[in-house]
This record gives C-alpha cells, sequence and structure tokens, in this order.
C-alpha cells in the first residue's frame, strides 16, 4: 500500500530577479513542478548543475519565493504568514551541502545544538546534547569544540546532528556529500541512510550523483532546465529510464568525481543547453536529444503516466506506455 503524501507541490514555479542592461526582469528557475514526497521514503532529486534541484529543495521548505500549491499533510502552506509556520519549520528540516555556512562561528557545537533542542521544547542539558552528538557517530568532546575545528563530514554529521534536533519528520538533503572526500562520503550516506530508517522519516536526497541514489532511493524525479522530465520507482528507473535525459545521465554516472561525470555526460550528449533568457518553445531537451522530432521543437511534453509508478514528459519515450 502507497504511504500518503507528506508534503507537495502543485505547479511550483520559482523565478529569479536579473539585470539585462538597464532592465530587471524575472528568469524562470522552476517551471510547473508537481511532485510529492510520501511518509517514510527516500526520495532522489536529480540532475544537472543548474536544472533547479536546490531550488525545489528550498522552494518546497518555503525557504525562496514561490508560486503554486505545497501541500502539508493536506494544508496548503504556500501563503501562510510566517507567523503560522512555527510547526511546519519544526517539522521539515534542511541539511545543507556547506554546513559550515549554516553554523555560527562564534558558538560551540554544544550551543548550537542545546539551542536547538531548546527551540523544540526538548531539555537542552548535557546528557541530551551528548546523545544527539552520539547519534550522528560524534564523541561528546566535540560538544566544547568550534565548527571551525571540525572536518568536513564531521561538520556535516554537527549539520545533521542539528536537524535532528528539533525531531522532524521530513529531511531534505542538498547535496550533502558532494564536496566531501570520497573516503567520507559513504559513512554520511550511511548516516542519513540509518537516521531515516530509525526515525521514520521522510527524506528528499538531492544529488548528481546516481551511483549514491541507486543505493538509498525508493524513488527518482528528473530535473531538466526548469522542468521535471521524469519521476519513476527507483528499480525502474535504473533498470530502464523512459526519458532519453534520465539514460544520458545514467550512461556518464560510473565516473566518481563530479567534473569527470559532466565531462562523460557531455560526451554522451551532443548540442548545447538553452539559455534561461531565451527558452525554446518546444523541449528544453530537444537540442541535445537524439530523439528529438519537430513535434518536440514545438510543443513542450506533458508529464504523463508510463506505467506503474512512473511519469515522464516526453513526446517519443524510450519505453511503450502502458496503464497507470
Amino acid at each position: 500500500m502507497t504511504a500518503p503524501a507528506l508534503l507537495s507541490v502543485r505547479d511550483l514555479r520559482v523565478a529569479y530577479p536579473v539585470r539585462e542592461g538597464w532592465r530587471r526582469r524575472m528568469r524562470p528557475a522552476l517551471q510547473g513542478i508537481d511532485l510529492e514526497l510520501r511518509a517514510g521514503e527516500t526520495l532522489a532529486i536529480v540532475g544537472e548543475s543548474g536544472s533547479g534541484k536546490s531550488t525545489l529543495g528550498r522552494a518546497m521548505l518555503r525557504l525562496v519565493p514561490a508560486e503554486g500549491a505545497i501541500l502539508w499533510e493536506g494544508h496548503d502552506i504556500a501563503r501562510w504568514p510566517e507567523r503560522r509556520l512555527g510547526p511546519f519549520r519544526r517539522a521539515a528540516q534542511m541539511i545543507f551541502q556547506d554546513p559550515y555556512l549554516s553554523l555560527n562561528p562564534r558558538k560551540t557545537v554544544g550551543t548550537i545544538l542545546r539551542d536547538a533542542l531548546r527551540q523544540a521544547g526538548g531539555r537542552g542539558d548535557r546528557e541530551a546534547v551528548e546523545a544527539l552528538l552520539s547519534s550522528v557517530g560524534l564523541a561528546a568532546e566535540a560538544a566544547v569544540r568550534y565548527p571551525r575545528a571540525f572536518s568536513g563530514g564531521q561538520r556535516q554529521r554537527v549539520g545533521i546532528a542539528r536537524a535532528l534536533a528539533v525531531r522532524p519528520r521530513l529531511l531534505v538533503a542538498d547535496e550533502p556529500v558532494s564536496a566531501l572526500d570520497m573516503s567520507v562520503r559513504a559513512q554520511v550516506v550511511n548516516l542519513l541512510a540509518d537516521i531515516r530508517q530509525r526515525e521514520g522519516l521522510a527524506l528528499a536526497f538531492i544529488s548528481h550523483d546516481l551511483g549514491v541514489v541507486r543505493h538509498m532511493a525508493d524513488r527518482v524525479a528528473v530535473l531538466y532546465f526548469g522542468r521535471l522530465v521524469e519521476i519513476a520507482e527507483a528499480e525502474t528507473f535504473y533498470a530502464a529510464p523512459a526519458h532519453p535525459y534520465s539514460a544520458a545521465l545514467l550512461a556518464a554516472a560510473p565516473p566518481p568525481e563530479p567534473r569527470l561525470a559532466r565531462r562523460a555526460l557531455s560526451a554522451t550528449l551532443s548540442g548545447e543547453v538553452p539559455s534561461p533568457a531565451r527558452p525554446p518553445p518546444g523541449c528544453a531537451f530537444a537540442s541535445r536529444c537524439p530523439r528529438a522530432r519537430d513535434r518536440c521543437r514545438a510543443e513542450i511534453p506533458p508529464l504523463r503516466p508510463l506505467g506503474p509508478g512512473r511519469r515522464a514528459a516526453c513526446h517519443f519515450p524510450l519505453i511503450p506506455e502502458g496503464p497507470a
């Protein structure tokens, strides 16, 4: 039985102001995203740099201005004033790519965690702080140190501990391991997977690394040029991607380093990425797609069912259409 949606977005749109000469205009970053995150699942959000992954994560948590509906347990919170968002802010937490930027450098880790515990109505005493540190694999002595004294992997653990302090039901992890050494990435990924299972949390895992995603995701959502182009159960996605862009991402997946993955993807795909300032009239992927036809260059494909648990936005998908 499918778990109910914990958080969902409907026709979510985000645009950022840019200057072009003396004029100021809005440039789309996300366009018409329909997506849901189910209770207790891990949803991976993948795509190239600039595809809108991080913007989507922030928009889901109302950290950037957005249009459309954001439903938390069925309640549209998109227009709620900030004073009403306290329970949601505690229940839905973000883990940033570089936690150092979100940790107060003037406070010890113990003080940071104590503040978070008290914000959630917890005790905030030494035992509670040490228990929180232990839950992310850090020793009790870490409480008296400042963020600058930790390695990147240790700082990420501190960031995770702070998020857990308020007893969330949803974690949005934005590229949580991309800035870490290879030797540390697996440790942090395993920690997140263990926490999700132990606490029964929902996890939105934003990443460009499909190798990592494969080992922890229940479903995979693929973004390209600010649009959702495919969403499917992870096993189905890896066995037979429906969208040509998804297939290209998977073809470029084996290189472990982001720089090498980008090079492999460039070798897999020809053509240029469209300019956000001048989006094409049809499918944004048409200029790089080996299957593109005139219809693709003229019409934006809708996101439509292509079998159980799978939707894709492609006029000519890689798999035959079947019952939803």
